[in-house]
């Protein structure tokens, strides 16, 4: 994949607006510099702009007095993410990595937008993820230079989405380590981790060797995990009502009349659904 630039005619667009609060900036929102400023902000205006106090908590950020402390607490808080947009600076500004600025755009874009305009379905309900903007984000949607055996100190230095392994001796710590390759489809991942975020890593039926391979989706009704493991790309939680000590179904303890007084209990399985969750919160655009 080659990198794309600011140059392109089509990205003039995102210049402007979504970091300043509604004034212009001259900078590119989905930069490693400002991509999780970026992110934080639209989080926090969708939570305070489209949300009642008593609907934030699906947004997590329920916590905060307001939109401004939000922003600015997210900020000063950091975390993994923010980690993130540090390290893929430095690799960039090494000379080790090259950032792709249209799949940034491509990925991030559409969520931020959903976000300010208080589209909570695609915010709350969108599905399973496309593998190539999971595997993006991952890595700062940063392109690593460097070669497969060479020496390098952050995963993202590495090329076709690496892994920067370090063999420290006993009682030594480094930074240094050298770019090891990801198993591509049919590839051996015992030691490996897949290549592709869509691969799962499974017995071979030939051998028992565990190899790359496309995962077994499950079809509505089956329990999952996440969206990822769905044929539809939905895994909701899906609430039932039965009797405690019969089983059948009731929607009251009234309704359980074969033994007196036994409940009528409320249990929630993820399982796969052809369609996300029906969203009724944060609609206040």
């Amino acid at each position: 994949m080659s990198t794309r630039h600011l140059s392109s005619p089509g990205l003039a667009v995102v210049l402007a607006a979504v970091i300043g609060g509604g004034c212009l900036s001259l900078v590119f929102p989905y930069s490693p510099e400002h991509l999780f400023e970026t992110r934080v902000r639209a989080d926090c205006a969708f939570a305070f702009r489209c949300c009642q106090p008593s609907e934030r908590g699906v947004t997590g950020l329920q916590s905060f007095r307001d939109e401004d402390s939000c922003v600015k607490e997210s900020l000063e808080t950091g975390g993994a993410a923010a980690n993130l947009g540090l390290r893929a600076q430095e690799v960039v500004a090494a000379g080790n990595g090259e950032f792709d600025d249209e799949l940034a755009v491509q990925c991030t874009k559409p969520g931020i937008d959903a976000r300010y305009s208080c589209d909570a379905e695609a915010v709350l309900a969108a599905g399973a993820t496309d593998p190539d903007c999971l595997a993006g984000a991952a890595r700062a949607f940063v392109i690593g230079k460097v070669d497969d055996g060479d020496v390098c100190t952050d995963d993202l230095e590495c090329e076709d989405e690496g892994d920067c392994v370090r063999d420290n001796p006993a009682g030594e710590v480094t930074l240094e380590g050298r770019c090891r390759s990801r198993a591509d489809k049919g590839e051996d991942c015992s030691e490996r981790v897949c290549k592709n975020a869509a691969f799962a890593c499974l017995p071979d039926d030939n051998d028992g060797t565990l190899r790359c391979a496309d995962p077994v989706l499950l079809d509505d009704g089956e329990p999952c995990g996440g969206d990822a493991d769905c044929v539809s790309g939905f895994c909701v939680t899906d609430e039932s009502r039965a009797c405690a000590f019969t089983g059948d179904a009731c929607a009251s303890d009234d309704d359980c009349s074969a033994i007196p007084g036994q409940p009528c209990t409320i249990s929630t399985t993820d399982v796969c659904k052809a369609s996300g969750p029906r969203v009724d919160v944060c609609e206040n655009g």
